[in-house]
């Protein structure tokens, strides 16, 4: 697999996320795209020089996960700092589990965890020994 438009769209079309992902324009979805190898790519350096292939297989899952995710409203608070809305008795709060950082989508982190890339101990990230 590698990392473009037409393999993201093949991967979200293969899941519940099809109609979601089918209904970005094709422009922001490459833009979510470039930013999702961006910044899960700054998570590792020459990672296809040392992993095995499921660990890069889950990287590359993990860049589509992250693509869909950072066209979201909750993305986009997220980042900004918002952690709940409340409009009269309707309340939104955004709630990162398993100490996800901010801006991260959960699946995504969930695929590199499960794959060995990233592991958690004492609720902090660790990869290659260095804290995330």
């Amino acid at each position: 697999m590698s990392l473009n438009l037409e393999t993201a769209d093949l991967y979200h079309a293969q899941r519940l996320t099809k109609e979601a992902w089918e209904s970005i324009p094709e422009e922001r979805r490459q833009r979510a795209l470039t930013a999702s190898i961006d910044l899960l790519g700054s998570l590792n350096n020459n990672f296809g020089s040392f992993y095995a292939t499921a660990a890069v297989l889950a990287y590359e899952q993990a860049v589509f996960e992250q693509a869909l995710y950072m066209t979201t409203n909750e993305y986009s608070n997220t980042v900004n700092g918002i952690s709940n809305i409340r409009l009269g008795n309707l309340a939104i709060s955004y709630f990162q589990s398993d100490k996800v950082p901010a801006g991260y989508s959960s699946a995504a982190w969930r695929l590199l965890a499960k794959a060995g890339v990233l592991v958690p101990t004492n609720s902090l990230w660790f990869r290659g020994g260095k804290i995330l």
